[in-house]
């Protein structure tokens, strides 16, 4: 009886380590997903900054072939 009384209590320690275990890892799972979220928009921010300077460089781009068309009808 008192063996099953000892293995009883070892089997709840045994139960109660296994659920702080799976309360820690679904903790560090849920800081995982917010870092990768955060990345996550970070990278689109980035995306829409890339497409930004795209556009932006082919304007000043198309600017400075007009910009130069007019500096070639003036004779020195």
């Amino acid at each position: 009886m008192r063996n099953i009384v000892e293995s009883q209590s070892h089997v709840a320690m045994s139960v109660d380590s296994i659920n702080m275990a799976l309360k820690e890892q679904a903790s560090a799972t849920g800081e995982t997903a917010g870092r990768v979220e955060s990345v996550s928009h970070g990278a689109q921010a980035l995306a829409v900054t890339v497409e930004r300077t795209e556009m932006n460089a082919r304007e000043l781009a198309s600017e400075a072939q007009l910009l130069g068309q007019l500096a070639a009808k003036f004779k020195l």
